[in-house]
């Protein structure tokens, strides 16, 4: 393991980012279709439960302050609108357990921090917090 502890880390960071990246190409989906012209003419409820069935994907963490319950009139998950991205790892296998910072540049610049964890088979966000820059 200590030979190839880089590439497992790599391969870690990888992992992460692209499950980070797939929640974000979700929700981005559903906030297309209440953007600009298309804001008036959409259900909202409907689209609510599309960022709701989302959220069930991709959150372990289940509370109702988490769960999505409007729709805004900007993007909040537009891939192409971050940057920075940092990962960190608690380094234990019993309990996987990472956080992964990004920058987004929205209306407001922000930064984002995920605590993702990997159990009962699959990864999952646990927490968001954020700092407003």
């Amino acid at each position: 393991r200590i030979t190839n502890a880089e590439a497992i880390r790599q391969h870690k960071e990888q992992i992460i980012t692209d499950f980070l990246k797939s929640y974000y190409a979700d929700m981005y989906e559903v906030e297309k279709m209440h953007i600009g012209d298309k804001h008036e003419n959409v259900d909202m409820y409907y689209l609510i439960d599309l960022k709701r069935k989302i959220f069930e994907k991709y959150w372990h963490n289940h509370e109702s302050y988490y769960e999505p319950c409007s729709c805004g009139n900007s993007t909040s998950f537009d891939w192409d609108k971050v940057s920075d991205i940092n990962f960190f790892e608690k380094g234990d296998d019993f309990q996987q357990l990472y956080l992964i910072s990004v920058t987004y540049c929205g209306d407001f610049k922000d930064k984002r921090i995920y605590m993702v964890e990997y159990k009962d088979g699959k990864l999952g966000i646990q927490h968001e917090f954020f700092e407003v820059i």
